[in-house]
């Protein structure tokens, strides 16, 4: 993406545009940037923000947060990456078993070691 690109992205962010959030948060390597806009658009309900700012999140409870929230509503990688980041055993089986069930490669490559 070019940096003209990105800036039209970043201005239609700040006008509330929710997708561009997600994208402009995707796109950025200002990491600051990145965690801010992933964390507006998870908030108002972007599933994949969710997931994004859950891996991105330094505080693991706030990763944890996000990460159950995304798995909740179905986002499938978001089911392995919280099952991987809980120190609930049973939280764990639960949603590394949901991921696998799933197709989710990684989870299922775990049942069978």
């Amino acid at each position: 993406m070019t940096k003209r690109d990105l800036k039209k992205l970043k201005v239609r962010a700040e006008e509330g545009d929710i997708k561009a959030m997600f994208e402009y948060g995707m796109e950025t390597d200002d990491q600051a940037e990145k965690k801010k806009y992933l964390k507006i658009a998870a908030d108002e309900g972007y599933i994949p923000a969710m997931y994004h700012y859950g891996i991105a999140a330094d505080d693991r409870e706030e990763k944890r947060k996000y990460l159950k929230q995304a798995a909740g509503d179905g986002y499938i990688p978001a089911m392995y990456e919280y099952g991987m980041h809980t120190d609930d055993p049973e939280e764990k089986k639960r949603y590394l078993k949901m991921a696998a069930d799933n197709g989710y490669e990684a989870a299922k490559r775990l049942r069978t070691e």
